[in-house]
């Protein structure tokens, strides 16, 4: 591979995914020193056109590498190289933390007591906090919890992922609903945009082991940054 082209070889019979052998390529290109901070790597158009590859390959590819602190995106200028640390060790990152616009403890609505096997006399906390760079929030996060799972919410400052793994509360189970819907006006207030924008709203009940209902999550994602992915596989 050299700066003006893309001489790469990817293997479309071999296990390992596509976007996979692309990103170690890459990779091996910047540790050789094919390209310097000041040189853009090649867009995702170009590498799918070069590579007869898809777009989503050719993304997937560049996103692994900024993920691992390979690459780094400027907006409007492209993705540049942020140090060659080898591929397979991925530094450490602490965990975003929820940029909050709400916490608040209330009785559980009719919708709440179904989805998570409430009685109807139950407590829940309910938060809402905003997912994406500070400045241009891409989807508002709103969680619903029981109180016995969550007895002490005002001392809680980390995301949901975090705080169910550290009371050793794994989810082993995720039931999801994606459906299109329009910004409300208080929804189109929090994310900048105007009432009626397209978002796409994902609806997810997690489960512990035990099959106890942890939580109740609706996330209204802009539908411009949205990308959903479902993989079907058959087995024998």
């Amino acid at each position: 591979m050299d700066k003006s082209g893309l001489a790469l070889a990817l293997t479309r019979t071999a296990q390992t995914p596509l976007y996979m052998q692309l990103a170690s390529k890459l990779h091996d290109g910047l540790q050789h020193g094919r390209w310097t901070p000041n040189d853009a790597l090649p867009s995702e158009r170009m590498l799918s056109d070069a590579l007869s590859v898809s777009r989503d390959t050719a993304r997937k590819a560049l996103a692994l590498l900024c993920a691992r602190g390979v690459l780094t995106r400027v907006r409007g200028s492209g993705t540049y190289p942020a140090g060659c640390a080898p591929l397979g060790e991925a530094p450490p990152r602490e965990p975003p933390k929820p940029r909050w616009q709400s916490r608040e403890l209330g009785r559980a609505s009719a919708e709440e007591v179904l989805a998570l096997g409430l009685s109807p006399e139950a407590e829940v906390v309910r938060c809402t906090s905003l997912s994406g760079p500070a400045g241009q929030p891409t989807a508002i996060v709103s969680s619903v919890v029981p109180l016995r799972y969550m007895p002490q919410p005002v001392d809680w400052h980390m995301d949901m992922d975090s705080y169910f793994q550290a009371l050793g509360w794994a989810d082993t189970r995720l039931l999801q609903r994606v459906r299109a819907v329009c910004a409300t006006p208080e929804q189109a207030r929090q994310l900048g945009v105007g009432p009626g924008t397209a978002l796409l709203q994902v609806k997810q009940v997690r489960y512990a082991s035990q099959g106890q209902a942890l939580e109740l999550c609706h996330t209204h994602w802009l539908g411009a940054k949205a990308d959903y992915c479902v993989e079907l596989r058959r087995t024998p």
